[in-house]
């Protein structure tokens, strides 16, 4: 798997352009993105389709529905710790090799993402943190909106098992910025 930058911001991952470094639609193949680089470009219709097509119909009406039962019974905190407990389980059924760089770890994360279609991840390093950016992650498509406040949890268990895996088990996972519409979250590696 090979994800590369262009001067335009156009990502390309095995071959397939993700356009505005937001959105991967449906690995559209580059000579399109290429006629098409802004995802305005793209008209609702479409973009709600590609929206749609982020979780199976078989499985949205009832994971919907489970994501309206749970919120009767469970706070939205307790839910995220839920997520998270599930996001950890998710991450030991799915290791990642050993990783000697931020890149070797960026790539495996992302490997296994794309492996079940729900995005990838980019790993940036600061003076203070890791930043975690995770793009297109279908839980906003299969549980709704409405449930952003906890589903993210998921993600959140995830990265901190396959961090606690990679040494870095003092450090935590904190979600740093709020979902958008298409499922790309940050979250934050610190103290």
């Amino acid at each position: 798997m090979q994800l590369t930058s262009s001067p335009s911001k156009r990502f390309v991952l095995d071959g397939y352009a993700i356009v505005n470094c937001c959105i991967w639609i449906a690995r559209i193949p580059i000579e399109f993105c290429t006629m098409h680089s802004s995802l305005h470009a793209i008209s609702s219709e479409a973009q709600s389709y590609l929206f749609k097509q982020q979780c199976a119909r078989q499985w949205r009406g009832f994971l919907q529905a489970m994501a309206v039962e749970f919120s009767a019974a469970l706070p939205s905190d307790e839910l995220r710790d839920l997520m998270q407990r599930i996001g950890v389980k998710f991450a030991l059924q799915n290791p990642l090799p050993t990783c000697t760089t931020l890149m070797q770890l960026q790539e495996s994360i992302t490997s296994q993402w794309s492996h079940i279609d729900w995005g990838w991840t980019q790993l940036t390093q600061d003076t203070s943190c890791l930043t975690i950016q995770h793009h297109c992650a279908p839980l906003i498509s299969a549980f709704g909106a409405e449930h952003g406040s906890w589903i993210y949890g998921f993600l959140q268990g995830a990265y901190q098992q396959w961090f606690d895996s990679a040494g870095a088990n003092h450090l935590q996972v904190r979600q740093a910025a709020t979902e958008d519409a298409w499922g790309s979250v940050r979250f934050e590696l610190s103290l």
